[in-house]
């Protein structure tokens, strides 16, 4: 009897040993709106590769992501839109290391026919949606919109005559076009999925108001920078991390 229970107890132990894992690590990211669907499979594909890890996604504004940032939220990772905001944390000393990422181009969309070109946004009664200027896209739009106008004094006012709505990030202002909310907007070449393709027009713009945005990413400063944090950064900068990137359309 004795030795049934020394044997039993010592099979427990073992099977106990051998099914020990590695505590769950969560890490939060907080990346820019237009992220969103390649972000999603990037975590999938990496907390395959680390079952123990547990990647939580925060999409938003990359403005608003830098304030929460700022505040004190608990975040791991940061994704940028753009240089400015993640800038930003640097400067405030929040960023532990960061690189360059991704590249990404500003387009228009539009459902409306009249609409063939940047310079058509300026017809009288045509219904544009603007991201707010706080947020990397609006900032870009903004930009084009000032370029022209040095150009064709007056497009900048005709265009302010046109504006229906700002929205707080740029999956907003695609939603209003692809809800027949607004006629045309400026958008990243990202955002351009294939359930949106089917509902609006792309155009691009000419060669001297073409503009580059570049995505940024930091680790967090912490008092003890998590290493699931680092091998997700690597992650992203390596050859599987930037092909999922480039098949959703970054550069």
């Amino acid at each position: 009897m004795k030795k049934w229970w020394l044997s039993l107890l010592i099979g427990c132990l073992l099977v106990g040993c051998s099914q020990k894992q590695e505590p769950t690590v969560e890490l939060t990211v907080s990346a820019a709106s237009s992220l969103q669907e390649a972000m999603q499979e990037i975590a999938a594909d990496f907390m395959e590769l680390y079952p123990n890890v547990k990647v939580q996604l925060n999409f938003g504004g990359s403005n608003v992501l830098k304030t929460q940032i700022v505040e004190g939220f608990d975040v791991d990772l940061f994704l940028s839109a753009n240089f400015k905001q993640y800038d930003e944390l640097v400067q405030l000393g929040k960023i532990e290391v960061g690189s360059l990422f991704a590249t990404n181009r500003v387009v228009i969309v539009t459902n409306n026919d009249q609409v063939q070109s940047v310079y058509d946004l300026a017809k009288p009664n045509l219904q544009v949606v603007l991201a707010n200027e706080s947020v990397p896209i609006g900032q870009y739009a903004a930009s084009i919109i000032d370029s022209i106008d040095e150009n064709q004094p007056g497009f900048k006012a005709a265009i302010d005559q046109n504006i229906v709505s700002r929205e707080e990030n740029v999956r907003q202002v695609l939603m209003k076009i692809t809800l027949n909310e607004g006629d045309a907007a400026f958008v990243y070449q990202t955002d351009l999925t294939p359930d949106v393709n089917d509902q609006v027009t792309v155009i691009y713009l000419p060669n001297e108001y073409d503009v580059i945005s570049e995505y940024y990413m930091g680790i967090i400063k912490q008092n003890e920078v998590k290493k699931e944090a680092e091998q997700l950064y690597e992650y992203i900068l390596s050859d599987a991390g930037q092909e999922v990137l480039k098949s959703y359309g970054y550069e």
